[in-house]
């Protein structure tokens, strides 16, 4: 839920922190978004970066910071999942991982 307030109000978030989940509309559907926490899906930067841009087309200010956690051994949730994020909201803010 996080990522969906972050990418959906950045004018209000300063930072969030991600807790296992997936990337801002990695998934259309139920089905889809099992795939996708099964870290099988993949969806290039620049469409993941679009995503989140064109909730907010008129948006020109920086999203919020993130912190993700994602476990090594989560039955449900690929550690994938964590590069996908970090790809989507360092693209965003045109930075680095640290």
């Amino acid at each position: 839920m996080s990522v969906v307030m972050a990418a959906t109000h950045p004018d209000v978030f300063k930072c969030s922190a991600i807790f296992a989940g997936g990337a801002y509309k990695i998934a259309i559907d139920a089905v889809d978004g099992l795939i996708a926490l099964r870290g099988t899906k993949y969806i290039p930067k620049k469409r993941l970066i679009k995503d989140v841009k064109d909730q907010n087309p008129n948006y020109k200010g920086k999203y919020p910071n993130m912190i993700i956690y994602q476990g090594l051994n989560d039955a449900i949730v690929n550690k994938k999942n964590a590069l996908v994020l970090v790809n989507q909201w360092t693209g965003l803010n045109n930075t680095d991982t640290i």
